[in-house]
Parts: C-alpha cells; structure tokens; sequence
C-alpha cells in the first residue's frame, strides 16, 4: 500500500475530517526543509528506512515504498510533509513532528473546521481540504500544529530510531 493510500484511510478512520490535498505540489526547491529524518527506524514491529536522493525522500519498509516526500518547517520540530502524486493526481499533505529523542510522529492533516474556513481552502464533498495555495497550507499547518500540541488528532505513524 502506498503512503498515499495510507494517508487517505487514516483520514477516514480515525476522524470525520478528511484529508489535506492540492492539485500542484506547493513545496517546491525553494521552500524545502531538512528535517534531519534519514536513517534506519522501527515502527512497531517493522523496520523503516528513511532515504534522501536529490530533493525528494524515500520512505521505505517491508510492505510499501512511499517515493517523492518534501517537507516545510511549520515550527522547530513540526513539518508539513508532502508527496508528489505518482500518477498526476492530487498531492497529499501531513503534519511531521521529530522529537528530541529522534521520534519521528506522522499525523494526517485533517480538515478540521478552523482549517477549512481559511481563506484559500475548500472542503469538498468528502471532506477533504482543497488547497489553492501555499500561504494557505502554510497557515493550516500552523493552526493544525497547534491543535495537535493540545492532544487534538490521532498519529498515523511513529518511527523509533533504532
């Protein structure tokens, strides 16, 4: 399953809000940020492999590859991730947040309602947060961080150095 997917089915289960998507990437050469993630961690039971070629990052582990990552500094320690759609369609966003133990969290962005009333963002009729720019998803992810430091969202993932 590929991290897109998975990003979409962890929008839907674990919330009633949807997910965060434009239809170009808006974190392009000049916005991107090093979040320092490369390396070999566990996720459960399962090893992952984190790889960095060019400008993009490559997330790896026994079941999937999740190819064409970039990420943006929201605040120390917080990124918006994004990846590129493989096929043209629409490229999804999450939030990062790498913890001083070198803990990766991956949450999905979900389009709770102060996200959605941004200017700049739509909610369609599945729920999800239609961005028509970056300003705007920059703006989201600094509400969203905010929320999720309150408790407010369920990660999708947790990465332990190993």
């Amino acid at each position: 399953m590929k991290f897109c997917a998975i990003l979409a089915v962890a929008c839907a289960a674990v919330t009633l809000s949807g997910c965060w998507e434009s239809t170009t990437p808006f974190i392009t050469v000049p916005r991107i940020d090093d979040p320092g993630i490369v390396g070999e961690y566990t996720e459960g039971t399962n090893s992952v492999t984190i790889t960095k070629s060019g400008d993009y990052w490559t997330k790896q582990d026994a079941n999937s590859t999740a190819r064409f990552l970039r990420f943006d500094l929201v605040k120390p320690g917080w990124y918006i991730l994004q990846q590129d759609s493989l096929s043209g369609g629409e490229v999804q966003y999450g939030i990062i947040n790498k913890k001083a133990d070198g803990t990766v969290v991956r949450y999905p962005g979900d389009c709770i309602n102060s996200v959605a009333a941004l200017k700049g963002v739509t909610r369609d009729e599945g729920g999800d947060c239609q961005f028509a720019s970056y300003e705007a998803l920059v703006e989201a992810a600094k509400i969203y961080v905010a929320h999720l430091e309150k408790g407010g969202s369920v990660a999708v993932g947790t990465y332990v150095p190993k």
